[in-house]
């Protein structure tokens, strides 16, 4: 009954973490979003008993969108057009 709620919390940030995603104007916003939805998604992964599987998106992806926001920040000199 736990682990049902708490995949239900963890679907719920998934979501909302890819409309911000999405939906953002802002880059830093966006990829903050991107941040968060992979570690809800490698822990849903990890729930459902596929370890490994959540470490390699967590790994991978999570690295990734770091890589992103930092990419982010110095291309834009930590200012955004408005």
């Amino acid at each position: 009954m736990a682990l049902e709620a708490v995949e239900s919390v963890l679907l719920v940030v998934l979501v909302a973490a890819s409309l911000v995603a999405v939906e953002s104007e802002r880059l830093t916003r966006a990829v903050i979003g991107f941040l968060i939805f992979t570690i809800a998604l490698g822990a849903i992964f990890i729930l459902l008993s596929a370890a490994y599987l959540g470490l390699l998106v967590l790994l991978i992806y999570a690295g990734a969108a770091i890589a992103l926001l930092l990419m982010v920040i110095m291309l834009t000199k930590g200012r955004e057009e408005e």
